[in-house]
């Protein structure tokens, strides 16, 4: 395989979870993949273990999501992508309840998981292969009412919601134009 014909996947949150499953799943097919967690050790851990085809080496990126400056830095001699998964969010673990909660704390939980897999695409676009694939991870939480975690939630389930109104041209689900 050379370039050209490798196909490779970008995967955020790779590190543990839903991303490692899925980056072993790529890598077992055949697929290179660029791997990206806040995580460092874990990632490298990650990597270590999955299967390498071809002579494309699989690649690690640290970085903070939050940030959209990191995020930009990610696409720099980036590969051609064939797909995306924008699998990396957070939930509020502290169990504050809502109205106790800090701006800054709302903040962090809106820019990874909401922010994060929009920046994501527009930054990867130009690079996107026809036909490329993008999968978003949201948490089947967001359809339904969990105590302590509605501002997790609903910036999850409006993660997972974006996309779809994209490619709707913006409308709502059955809206005409």
């Amino acid at each position: 395989m050379n370039e050209a014909t490798t196909r490779t996947v970008l995967i955020t949150g790779a590190a543990s979870g839903i991303g490692r499953a899925a980056a072993h799943r790529f890598a077992s097919a055949g697929w290179r993949c660029m791997l990206v967690d806040l995580n460092g050790a874990a990632l490298e851990g990650c990597v270590a273990r999955l299967p390498v085809t071809g002579e494309a080496a699989h690649v690690v990126c640290v970085a903070d999501l939050t940030r959209p400056d990191q995020i930009a830095e990610l696409a720099v001699g980036a590969p051609a992508l064939d797909a995306i998964v924008n699998n990396a969010g957070m939930s509020d673990s502290s169990n504050v309840p809502l109205v106790e909660q800090d701006a800054a704390q709302f903040a962090r939980l809106v820019a990874l998981n909401l922010d994060a897999p929009a920046q994501v695409f527009s930054t990867f676009a130009p690079s996107l292969r026809a036909a490329a694939r993008i999968v978003n991870v949201a948490s089947g939480a967001g359809r339904r009412g969990v105590s302590r975690h509605a501002r997790r939630i609903g910036a999850r389930r409006r993660a997972g919601a974006a996309p779809r109104r994209r490619a709707r041209g913006g409308r709502a689900r059955g809206q005409k134009t």
